[in-house]
């Protein structure tokens, strides 16, 4: 898409979501939603295709049907035709370097379908990328990186992860920031997760070979911070429910309804 078009569609879908999660408890239907926004039924379902989601129907349906998110019970929630599925490519290994590494950070934010990103590098590779207003998202990169020089550019790098975020391009993504070596170890494991898939915390902490370290998982999965790219919210408690979510529960039930 091109960048004006891109940036209207982004809008327009963000704005249909936030509908859903608004009102989608007291019982609206697609005639509401199409009359609502003056688009009709293909425009609608057009809008979601071009972001490789789900169905507008299937979405509004899961939203509030669906309370356990367990494996068991994903093969008809995340079922998408293949054609429309671009997957988004990852970087299967890491750098984590100590925070005198961070000599010069670059920082952005964009606007997309899931609602305002801001987003750090250093010229090895993605910092940071969290779900919130730039003036928060630098406070955050600053207290992280005391000693680092800040720079605002939206360079290529970022303008193509723009594009990756909003599922319209395939992007190899290198990850270097701050971790312990728990937290990486944790992390390596959430971006193993597919999309569609989720992991108990108690899974996590059998695959690192210790069962009794559920809780320590869960504290490393809570500071995870690159949100979407590292998919903190694929990790779920024992019972399967949305629970606790950084960026809000209502984020988390909606990327497991869209299947990210």
């Amino acid at each position: 898409m091109e960048d004006e078009y891109l940036k209207s569609r982004t809008n327009k879908l963000k704005s249909v979501l936030d509908y859903m999660l608004e009102h989608g408890s007291i019982g609206i239907n697609l005639s509401t939603i199409e009359s609502d926004f003056q688009i009709n039924s293909w425009e609608l379902k057009k809008l979601f295709e071009d972001f490789a989601l789900p169905p507008p129907q299937k979405i509004l349906d899961d939203l509030f049907l669906k309370t356990d998110f367990g494996n068991e019970h994903q093969l008809s929630l995340f079922e998408i035709e293949a054609q429309n599925i671009q997957t988004v490519v990852r970087k299967q290994s890491f750098e984590f370097l100590d925070s005198k590494s961070f000599s010069d950070l670059y920082y952005t934010y964009f606007d997309s379908f899931l609602g305002k990103v801001f987003c750090a590098m250093t010229p090895e590779g993605l910092t940071q990328l969290t779900f919130e207003q730039a003036e928060d998202g630098l406070k955050r990169l600053k207290a992280t990186f005391p000693n680092a020089t800040f720079h605002e550019e939206n360079n290529e790098f970022f303008q193509t992860l723009e594009l990756a975020f909003n599922r319209q391009q395939e992007l190899t993504i290198p990850i270097h920031t701050k971790a312990s070596a728990f937290q990486r170890k944790v992390w390596n494991e959430l971006i193993h997760i597919p999309e569609g898939e989720t992991r108990t915390y108690g899974e996590l902490a059998k695959r690192l070979g210790d069962p009794k370290a559920a809780r320590a998982v869960g504290t490393a999965i809570g500071s995870n911070p690159i949100a979407i790219f590292i998919p903190c919210h694929r990790a779920l408690a024992s019972t399967g429910k949305v629970g606790k979510f950084r960026w809000g529960s209502e984020l988390k039930r909606l990327l497991l309804v869209l299947g990210i």
